[in-house]
Protein backbone atom coordinates (compact mmCIF):
# COMPACT_ATOMS: atom_id res chain seq x y z
CA UNK A 1 0.00 0.00 0.00
CA UNK A 2 1.63 3.11 -0.97
CA UNK A 3 0.85 6.37 1.35
CA UNK A 4 -0.17 9.63 -0.38
CA UNK A 5 1.03 12.95 0.52
CA UNK A 6 -0.02 16.62 -0.07
CA UNK A 7 2.57 19.06 0.90
CA UNK A 8 2.06 23.21 1.32
CA UNK A 9 5.06 25.21 0.88
CA UNK A 10 8.68 24.76 -0.20
CA UNK A 11 10.41 26.73 1.90
CA UNK A 12 13.25 25.18 4.18
CA UNK A 13 10.92 23.51 6.29
CA UNK A 14 8.58 22.02 3.55
CA UNK A 15 11.99 20.66 1.99
CA UNK A 16 12.95 19.08 4.76
CA UNK A 17 10.09 17.26 5.32
CA UNK A 18 10.10 16.22 0.77
CA UNK A 19 13.94 14.92 1.71
CA UNK A 20 12.75 12.52 4.41
CA UNK A 21 9.44 11.69 2.97
CA UNK A 22 10.91 11.20 -0.84
CA UNK A 23 13.54 8.71 0.70
CA UNK A 24 10.66 6.02 1.55
CA UNK A 25 9.44 3.73 -1.09
CA UNK A 26 5.67 3.40 -0.27
CA UNK A 27 5.22 7.50 -0.27
CA UNK A 28 4.06 9.00 -2.91
CA UNK A 29 4.30 13.03 -3.10
CA UNK A 30 0.71 13.70 -4.54
CA UNK A 31 0.41 17.25 -4.51
CA UNK A 32 2.17 20.33 -3.45
CA UNK A 33 1.26 23.93 -3.06
CA UNK A 34 3.81 26.63 -3.55
CA UNK A 35 3.25 30.61 -3.25
CA UNK A 36 6.57 31.02 -5.07
CA UNK A 37 6.79 30.08 -8.71
CA UNK A 38 10.12 29.12 -8.56
CA UNK A 39 10.53 27.15 -5.64
CA UNK A 40 7.36 25.25 -6.73
CA UNK A 41 8.96 24.11 -10.16
CA UNK A 42 12.19 22.84 -8.49
CA UNK A 43 10.14 21.10 -5.75
CA UNK A 44 8.02 19.92 -8.22
CA UNK A 45 10.48 18.52 -10.28
CA UNK A 46 13.41 17.38 -8.05
CA UNK A 47 10.47 15.43 -6.28
CA UNK A 48 8.53 14.22 -8.83
CA UNK A 49 4.71 15.74 -7.60
CA UNK A 50 1.81 14.20 -9.13
CA UNK A 51 0.27 17.49 -8.84
CA UNK A 52 1.39 21.14 -7.74
CA UNK A 53 -0.28 24.76 -7.41
CA UNK A 54 0.33 28.02 -7.54
CA UNK A 55 -1.60 30.09 -5.09
CA UNK A 56 -1.56 33.90 -4.84
CA UNK A 57 -0.25 35.32 -1.79
CA UNK A 58 -3.44 36.76 -1.00
CA UNK A 59 -5.02 33.09 -0.53
CA UNK A 60 -2.48 33.11 1.97
CA UNK A 61 -3.83 35.73 4.33
CA UNK A 62 -6.77 34.49 6.32
CA UNK A 63 -4.79 31.84 7.17
CA UNK A 64 -3.11 30.96 10.53
CA UNK A 65 0.92 31.38 10.11
CA UNK A 66 0.63 32.16 6.61
CA UNK A 67 -1.05 28.81 5.61
CA UNK A 68 -4.66 29.03 4.47
CA UNK A 69 -7.51 26.47 4.37
CA UNK A 70 -7.63 27.19 0.47
CA UNK A 71 -4.25 25.06 -0.02
CA UNK A 72 -6.02 22.54 2.01
CA UNK A 73 -9.13 22.26 0.62
CA UNK A 74 -7.02 21.70 -2.88
CA UNK A 75 -4.60 19.43 -1.53
CA UNK A 76 -7.38 16.99 0.00
CA UNK A 77 -9.30 16.92 -3.19
CA UNK A 78 -6.24 15.27 -4.95
CA UNK A 79 -6.92 12.50 -2.66
CA UNK A 80 -3.86 12.82 0.03
CA UNK A 81 -3.90 10.31 2.18
CA UNK A 82 -1.73 12.65 4.65
CA UNK A 83 -1.49 16.53 4.45
CA UNK A 84 1.73 18.36 6.30
CA UNK A 85 1.91 22.20 5.95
Amino acid sequence: MQLRIGVVGAGQMGMNHLERLSGYDDVVLQALAEVDTIRREHAGNRFGFVRTFHLPFTLRVLGVYGVGTSETILITETGCDVLTQ
